[in-house]
């Protein structure tokens, strides 16, 4: 889906949304209708942020890549989680929407340094919640040929920051370009889910 959405962007058109959309589903129509068509050896840039307040958790994504592509995603996440926990679930959805444009480098910035120090292993990880995470973070990581990660202040991470408010005060199909996906449960659960069924003797 993410791939068929950069090619309407060639001729300037928009693909609006009218429901969630699945990272499954995604990856189901990439391998129906585009294939191995499209590779993408240049850079990517990736912006991740949380944002937490009275109204609930949301997390949100820019993705930038070759010939001025600009994908974005906002996530409303339906359960209580901490700063650091939308910021991995962030992260964790820019990534894959990285692997689905097969994009093979990659910056990315964050707003967390916790987080940051946490991938780059200058910060140990001893939380259990954030060492799930930073293991599914380092899985999709492994992907890349090069990945580099910076942390940046909140207040400069004005690329993100355009989308402060899209999760909570704007419903799926208002604003064009835009992806928006509502997660009922942490990832890491899902994870655990999948990881239980591949242990699964037959």
């Amino acid at each position: 889906m993410v791939v068929w959405f950069i090619k309407l962007l060639e001729f300037d058109i928009q693909y609006e949304p009218h429901g969630p959309m699945k990272t499954q589903f995604m990856a189901n129509f990439l391998k129906e209708f585009v294939g191995n068509e499209i590779t993408t050896p240049n850079w990517w840039t990736l912006y991740v942020d949380d944002a937490s307040n009275i109204k609930g958790n949301r997390a949100r994504i820019i993705l930038e890549g070759p010939d001025n592509i600009t994908l974005k995603q906002a996530l409303k996440l339906n359960f209580r989680a901490s700063n650091n926990q939308a910021e991995y679930e962030a992260l964790v959805a820019g990534l894959k929407l990285e692997r689905e444009v097969r994009a093979k480098r990659l910056q990315c910035y964050t707003d967390s340094q916790l987080v940051q120090g946490q991938v780059a292993n200058t910060y140990h990880t001893k939380e259990t919640i954030l060492l799930k995470y930073y293991h599914i973070a380092k899985s999709l990581i492994d992907n890349f040929e090069c990945f580099e990660m910076y942390y940046i202040p909140r207040e400069c991470n004005t690329r993100s920051n355009l989308l402060s408010k899209l999760a909570s005060t704007k419903k799926v199909g208002h604003l064009k370009t835009i992806i928006q996906e509502t997660l009922q449960t942490p990832t890491i659960d899902a994870e655990e889910i999948m990881t239980r069924e591949e242990e699964e003797p037959n």
